[in-house]
């Protein structure tokens, strides 16, 4: 009776030191998918409620590209975590954090080859956004705002992989200071666009821009420490080609899933713009806005079962394992599903936010 009561207890334990993990690393990850959102998020209230209906409709267009702006951040964070963490678990730590510097590395200078590309051909970019026919006029305002805001770029995609790695250092609390400290450069800069700016769709464009750049600057400040498992490291790496070709072979499906959700976008905006006015296009704008908010919980608890299951898969813990199932489909369930009701009572209210 003393042996199964032992085992009772050390099993509760098990779980409550999973569940622990679970709950600070799902608040770690939620934050870092917030700031995907977050700066496009405040523009489109900001750009809503201050500018009207034209700009808002701009913004719009804008939005499905705002979604694969951190495509090779993401790709590359996603596509390195589980070999890192398979490196990692056997000790290799050297190795692993090989993964981590060629993530960081490749996915900020693809960023700036993204940057001049879109600089190069602006106006046929917003064109293919759906700034055509007889809303044309809106092609200047949606130029404006992608302009400003792919300054932003390298900055967002460095930061992508960085923060996905903040776990292995059990840094959460860098995750939500840089979340805040970027939220706040956000709202500053569009205030000041507006006042200071005369409502510049580039200034707004380019304070969410600075945004992304005190969020990295801030997750940057992590490795002042040189106690850090985690570190920039290119010193005796090998197989790089093949770490790579890991990498991009392991976030092929987050690139699709990316991609498609942009597709949709695009097809969607360009029949809105060649049937609708452009108040149409501003109302679609304002519910993908709102959707980009009710991913954050979903990929929080993806992200954090993700992360924690290629840990506990590489130590062979089972048990933890199935702790780890059980928590995340109960967290899950109450986050994303409070969320749901939220919606589904208060539409009125999350609409008026942007316009009203």
């Amino acid at each position: 009776m003393k042996k199964l009561m032992w085992l009772f207890t050390i099993r509760r334990r098990e779980r409550s030191i999973v569940e622990k993990v679970f709950t600070r690393s799902l608040v770690a990850y939620m934050s870092k998918n917030f700031t995907q959102a977050i700066g496009a998020l405040v523009d489109g209230i900001v750009i809503g409620k201050a500018l009207g209906v034209d700009a808002m409709a701009a913004y719009s267009l804008v939005w499905p590209l705002t979604l694969a702006h951190t495509l090779v951040g993401g790709m590359l964070s996603g596509g390195s975590r589980n070999l890192y963490a398979k490196l990692a678990g056997h000790g290799d730590t050297g190795a692993a954090n090989h993964v981590f510097t060629l993530a960081a590395l490749m996915s900020t200078g693809l960023s700036v080859v993204m940057v001049v590309m879109i600089f190069l051909f602006l106006s046929p970019v917003a064109t293919l956004l759906g700034a055509r026919g007889e809303n044309a006029a809106l092609r200047p305002l949606a130029c404006q705002y992608l302009a400003g805001l792919i300054l932003g770029l390298p900055f967002d995609n460095a930061a992508k992989v960085l923060a996905s790695y903040m776990g292995i250092d059990s840094d959460h609390r860098r995750l939500v200071l840089a979340t805040v400290a970027m939220t706040a450069t956000d709202i500053v800069g569009d205030i000041a666009a507006i006042t200071f700016f005369q409502g510049s769709m580039f200034a707004l464009g380019a304070a969410t821009a600075l945004g992304e750049a005190v969020y990295c600057g801030v997750l940057a400040t992590h490795f002042l420490r040189r106690d850090r498992m985690l570190h920039i490291c290119l010193k005796g790496v090998t197989d790089v080609r093949e770490k790579i070709k890991t990498m991009f072979s392991n976030g092929t499906p987050y690139a699709v899933n990316l991609l498609s959700s942009v597709a949709t976008g695009v097809f969607i905006n360009l029949v809105l713009s060649s049937v609708a006015q452009s108040a149409y296009i501003a109302a679609y704008g304002i519910q993908r806005s709102i959707s980009s908010v009710v991913w954050i919980t979903y990929l929080g608890v993806a992200d954090t079962v993700w992360v924690l299951a290629s840990i506990y898969y590489g130590e062979e813990d089972r048990k933890a394992l199935i702790a780890l199932q059980n928590t995340a489909t109960r967290k899950g369930i109450a986050v994303c599903g409070g969320t749901a009701i939220l919606l589904v009572f208060f539409p009125r209210f999350f609409a008026g936010i942007y316009i009203g």
